[in-house]
């Protein structure tokens, strides 16, 4: 009795992992799929501005903001 149920668990086991790896290899699949539709250069990390490049653009918004406020 024992050995039927441990050998209906172990099936009922093997079946669970059979279709969760076929579910994440056909997900896996898809984001393959999908990532290859995507150039090398648009999956790169974005470069964030230097303290100093993002100083100037702040500097030149406020600068646009008083020529526009005083009509210059």
């Amino acid at each position: 009795m024992e050995e039927e149920e441990t050998a209906k668990k172990a099936k009922t086991t093997e079946e669970q992992a059979i279709a969760a790896s076929s579910t994440g290899s056909a997900q896996a699949g898809l984001a393959h799929d999908f990532l290859a539709m995507l150039d090398p250069e648009s999956l790169k990390h974005p470069t964030l501005p230097s303290v100093d490049d993002m100083s100037k653009v702040l500097l030149e918004v406020r600068k646009n903001a008083l020529r526009a406020e005083y009509g210059v």
